[in-house]
């Protein structure tokens, strides 16, 4: 989980708060119609709440986060993802030890769509 013990600027609470808030009510939406009416509610709510602007709390368009970039960590700390290209390198090395150790093979290609539905399946799935 999340290091509650490690102090944390602003920005860093407010991007989790949005990425959260896509993962639990916008990757539940059905439509783009209301995927962007969602997306601009966030940032609506940026500038009314916390006086600031989605771009100042993210640098990139996709906001992911994860446990899983450092293999075998105890405790697995759920943290902002600022390097892509690292983290599918990391997938791919997840799928390859997968891939020794099973004997029906995943041949996946890890795509930045891929990617991110991984993600989001890590999220679910990871115990509490």
């Amino acid at each position: 989980m999340l290091d509650m013990g490690k102090s944390r600027p602003q920005f860093e609470i407010l991007r989790l708060w949005h990425h959260e808030c896509q993962r639990v009510f916008a990757d539940r939406l059905v439509n783009d119609q209301d995927r962007t009416w969602f997306d601009d509610l966030l940032k609506e709510r940026l500038v009314k709440d916390f006086d600031t602007t989605y771009d100042a709390i993210a640098s990139e368009d996709m906001l992911v986060y994860g446990d899983f970039m450092v293999p075998n960590a105890d405790p697995r700390l759920y943290e902002y993802i600022d390097n892509v290209e690292k983290m599918v390198l990391i997938l791919q090395e997840y799928l390859e030890d997968y891939n020794a150790l099973n004997t029906a093979q995943m041949k996946l290609v890890l795509f930045l769509d891929a990617v991110s539905h991984v993600t989001r399946i890590s999220r679910i799935i990871r115990p509490a």
